[in-house]
């Protein structure tokens, strides 16, 4: 059954996924990523031993204007965009199944001729 799962080669990116222990703790972060130490690691060497308290303004005080600038872009590409875009794809699939009916029709009648 867990072959079977979608979701089962996210298994191999968390850590201590070597044991068959169930993590089900809801006031947990769960098991954590593999990448995690990595990305900890080269904050605490490259940006916080490196730039200290001038690291704040650098880098961390953009991060909540890029996070609102990114979801307000995403929801216009959305409803601009993707929304718009998908309501096409019935009346094409109509016309693409239009087309078909006739292309098969002509097939037909050069069958029928010959």
């Amino acid at each position: 059954m867990d072959d079977a799962d979608p979701l089962a080669g996210f298994r191999a990116r968390f850590v201590g996924t070597g044991s068959p222990l169930v993590y089900l703790d809801g006031n947990s972060l769960g098991r954590p990523l593999t990448a995690t130490a990595e990305r900890l690691r080269r904050f605490v060497e490259e940006e916080w031993a490196v730039r200290l308290i001038r690291g704040w303004d650098e880098r961390w005080f953009d991060l909540p204007l890029t996070l609102i600038l990114t979801t307000t872009l995403a929801a216009l590409s959305w409803h601009l965009v993707e929304k718009p875009a998908l309501r096409l794809r019935a009346p094409l699939k109509r016309l693409e199944g239009l087309a078909l009916l006739r292309l098969s029709a002509r097939g037909r009648r050069a069958s029928e001729a010959a």
